[in-house]
């Protein structure tokens, strides 16, 4: 028994999408001299532009008379927003 699982669940649970999200920073200080100096910073937020959707699609509609899933097109797709896309920011500061 899987200790981490609770109760009688068996293992084909569906799992929602899962969520990747890459946060990717560059930093390189030049010194200008013994007190001063300027840092750079280049920031990656998202980094690989991965799209991260909210929810799947798990409400079913079958055909009264005929019994056959009238929304199979739609059942198991994609829905919902998608989570913010790249950022990038660039900054720099003077140290004195």
């Amino acid at each position: 028994m899987d200790p981490n699982r609770f109760g009688r669940s068996t293992n084909d649970e569906y799992l929602g999408p899962g969520f990747s999200n890459w946060d990717i920073s560059f930093f390189k200080n030049v010194p200008r001299g013994e007190p001063r100096r300027l840092p750079f910073r280049f920031e990656l937020y998202n980094a690989f532009n991965q799209d991260e959707w909210t929810g799947v699609n798990t409400a079913t509609q079958f055909n009264y008379v005929t019994g056959q899933l009238s929304n199979a097109n739609l059942f198991g797709s994609l829905n919902g927003q998608t989570q913010s896309a790249r950022r990038t920011q660039l900054g720099g500061r003077f140290t004195f």
